[in-house]
């Protein structure tokens, strides 16, 4: 399981990724330089609720 999630993890550092996952807070901040539009989520619910409820697409995101 835990190999999974490294695997999702390194996934998502893929710059076609369609979400970054930043674990260093370096890494945060150059990918929100690099992507200042992007929705920055801490947790599913919202987004969850945005995507079922007003049918809201990302193009990328960062949680």
């Amino acid at each position: 399981m835990l190999a999974a999630l490294d695997r999702l993890a390194e996934s998502a550092a893929h710059p076609s990724a369609p979400y970054m996952s930043p674990r260093k807070l370096d890494d945060l901040l150059r990918q929100r330089a690099a992507h200042p539009q992007a929705q920055l989520v801490a947790g599913c619910t919202d987004v969850g609720l945005w995507v079922t409820k007003m049918h809201k697409q990302f193009g990328q995101c960062s949680t």
